[in-house]
């Protein structure tokens, strides 16, 4: 019988652990059971409002459903409605907040209203609670680009290309960042594979084109411009970049027939207008580049490649004051517009405006940190702005990496000018030209020559740049004073009658006029071009310079004392040399006049300035000293982005 209970009790004790497991079980699948997915939301913007409408109702029976919250701020993202997809996400959130998912989610609305600081910290946020998600790694790559940080844009790339090579959105942003980084092996090995998987991928053989293009490649750019109109001859981005190819190589005529060609067939749109017009103003045909963009201009105001077009045609006409008009314009539209910025930092700084040129240039390093030619400027400012030493030190980095490169040869040809280093400045110009023949090579070698007393051979050289390009100041300047060492004044004197008026000679015809009359002996006519060109340019410390010494020349004391007086007393004069120079001149007017007190107090001036300056060489720029100007191939593939 004790048998049998125990038996029994065993059973029941079985039975109900049986029924417990069971009952566990059941919880267990209840709380662990995933909802059934949710239907994907359609593409059509009055299905999406409908999908907003009907979920909105469900969320009144069910407001704690976060997966419902997520579906409208997802349909919200699509319609392009940000602020109310940014509100339906951070409920979404609220609700879950370790959901990678919504987290994303929210990162993406933040990159959609343009706070990417905030977006990559939502994004970082869900690679910690998972981290082998591609799609993250590739926002936060997106982000870092927008936020111009371009390795770490390169790095969450390479990430996200780990878990899925295959990530197309990932692997075109890769190689437009190599592209701006000016890595064009890499670029196009990056653009292969996208070719590779989808060989037909228009936008991928665009870039592929672009990268031939800003490395110069013209004749692979052609070559597979022409194979693809061979197989889509109505493709309009083909014929654009058919045109900047015959505008890099300088085919003028040829760039404005492929523009009515292509206008005959249909509209020409605002870039091909705009490279026309920059051809004619490369052929100097000014009046009609003007009447080709203000139109435009007018029709689309803010449009920054066709204000900056409009800075370039100032500055072909020598008009620098409109130009910067322009370029600021420009760089008020669009901020992060890099050539704007260089080339108002190169019109400041022809203008002496140092300060303001390298804000600006500065700028256009930041947005593209890696561009040699915004690096070449930068350090040509600091050899105007007399900082040798940290220029020798730049170029000594430089020099490690790149021993031949024609842009460092330059920069260190006329760093050797400032320390008066002529002939060794010759040797390395004439090394540069053995690899590359440049125009702003040549003109330097023509500076070196006048510079060492070469007359002749300046000569000969210089005329061959005049011949090319008869309406450049910087060429028609030097060509003018080595007319005037080799005897022939009146020639000299015509070119610089034509550029008096024209704002980019910034007063140096006036000086150069001044000049040629003193070496006459014609001290008059001298002063006056001196005296007209300092009332334009009151800043301009040569003319002053060659102005008080023309007044001590012909004994006016009054006149010299008048001049000398406020300046000096107000600290104008950055150049201590200059301020020293000065000085004297005025202390011989004072003493000249009989103010023997004025004298004396100058006097004390003076020593206190002279003593000051320890000994240290003044930094004295060759005249003419050659500041860099824009070059057309740069232009060309600037405008080709």
């Amino acid at each position: 019988m004790a048998d049998v209970l125990a038996r029994t009790a065993c059973s029941l004790k079985t039975r109900w652990r049986v029924v417990l497991l069971g009952v566990l079980v059941g919880v267990l699948t209840a709380c662990t059971s995933t909802p059934p997915p949710l239907p994907p939301l359609p593409e059509a913007p009055a299905q999406l409002h409908q999908v907003v409408v009907e979920t909105q109702q469900q969320l009144l029976e069910n407001p704690e459903d976060a997966r419902l919250h997520q579906r409208v701020a997802q349909a919200y993202l699509m319609l392009g409605e940000f602020e109310n997809a940014d509100r339906q996400a951070r409920e979404a959130l609220r609700l879950a907040p370790l959901n990678p998912d919504l987290i994303e989610l929210q990162g993406t609305i933040a990159m959609a209203l343009g706070k990417n600081s905030r977006a990559l910290k939502f994004f970082q946020s869900a690679l910690r609670i998972k981290p082998d998600h591609p799609s993250l790694h590739r926002k936060t790559g997106q982000v870092h680009e927008r936020l111009n940080e371009l390795p770490q844009a390169v790095s969450a790339l390479e990430e996200a290309l780990q878990y899925d090579r295959n990530d197309r959105v990932a692997l075109y942003l890769l190689a437009q960042i190599q592209l701006r980084q000016r890595l064009y092996e890499d670029a196009l090995e990056t653009v292969q594979l996208l070719l590779v998987q989808e060989p037909g991928d228009a936008a991928a053989r665009q870039l592929r084109i672009r990268i031939y293009l800003e490395q110069g490649n013209l004749y692979y750019a052609k070559t597979l411009i022409e194979q693809g109109l061979q197989e889509v001859p109505e493709s309009v981005d083909l014929q654009l970049n058919l045109l900047r190819v015959h505008y890099l190589q300088e085919d003028w005529d040829t760039v404005l027939s492929l523009a009515s060609t292509l206008e005959a067939r249909q509209p020409l749109p605002s870039e091909g207008q705009v490279i026309r017009a920059l051809t004619y103003v490369q052929q100097r045909e000014y009046e009609t580049a003007r009447q080709r963009l203000e139109p435009l201009v007018q029709e689309a105001p803010l449009d920054a490649e066709l204000l900056l077009a409009m800075g370039l045609l100032e500055l072909g006409e020598g008009n620098l004051r409109e130009a910067t008009v322009w370029l600021e314009r420009a760089v008020q539209v669009n901020p992060k517009y890099a050539l704007a910025h260089y080339l108002r930092a190169s019109v400041h700084l022809r203008q002496g405006g140092f300060l303001q040129g390298n804000l600006a240039l500065q700028r256009a390093l930041e947005l593209d940190p890696h561009n040699p030619k915004y690096q070449q400027l930068h350090l040509q400012a600091l050899l105007l702005d007399g900082q040798l030493l940290q220029v020798e030190r730049m170029l000594k980095s430089w020099r490690k990496s790149e021993p031949l490169n024609p842009d460092l040869m330059f920069l260190e040809a006329q760093h050797l000018l400032l320390k008066r280093q002529y002939g060794d400045a010759e040797t390395l110009v004439r090394q540069a030209l053995a690899i590359q023949d440049s125009e702003p090579l040549n003109l330097l070698l023509v500076q070196a020559l006048y510079l060492q007393g070469k007359y002749a051979s300046a000569l000969e050289d210089s005329e061959a740049l005049f011949l090319r390009q008869p309406w450049r100041w910087e060429i028609v300047h030097l060509h003018a004073r080595i007319l005037a060492r080799v005897g022939r004044v009146e020639p000299a004197k015509t070119l610089g009658e034509r550029f008096i008026f024209r704002q980019d000679s910034q007063g140096q015809a006036h000086l150069l006029l001044g000049d040629l009359h003193r070496e006459q002996d014609d001290q008059a006519r001298a002063i006056k071009h001196y005296q007209t060109g300092l009332e334009r340019y009151p800043e301009h410390t040569a003319l002053l310079d060659a102005l008080s010494s023309a007044h001590a020349e012909a004994g006016q004391w009054t006149e010299l004392r008048d001049l000398l007086e406020i300046r000096v007393r107000r600290d104008a004069i950055q150049d201590s040399a200059l301020a020293l120079r000065l000085l004297e001149r005025l202390i011989l007017a004072y003493r000249n006049l009989g103010e023997n007190e004025r004298a004396r107090e100058i006097w004390v001036r003076y020593q206190e300035l002279s003593t000051g300056r320890s000994g240290q060489q003044p930094l004295l720029l060759p005249d003419p000293f050659i500041l860099p100007s824009w070059t057309r191939s740069r232009l060309g593939t600037e405008l080709s982005g």
